[in-house]
């Protein structure tokens, strides 16, 4: 994954910690919205599949709808690295 998403979707990390949360909380919403949708899915489903708490969710992403937009540029990414 690149350093920092685009900053309309996720807000930035600057310590190393806090993008491996970053990117956790991203993998989560995958398998997340994989298995529940995106209805169905809810912020603390995501965070539990993290591990990390509700309050880091926010932390890291205005809400739902910013993780999932975040997530879909992440998954742009890794499929352009992939072609590459």
């Amino acid at each position: 994954m690149t350093d920092e998403p685009d900053e309309r979707w996720a807000r930035p990390a600057h310590q190393g910690r806090s993008r491996a949360q970053r990117d956790r909380l991203l993998r989560a919403a995958e398998r997340v919205f994989a298995t529940k949708g995106f209805w169905a899915a809810h912020v603390i489903d995501i965070a539990q599949a993290a591990e990390c708490s509700v309050g880091s969710f926010y932390r890291r992403f205005k809400d739902k709808e910013t993780l999932f937009f975040a997530l879909q540029a992440y998954m742009h990414e890794r499929a352009r690295e992939n072609i590459q």
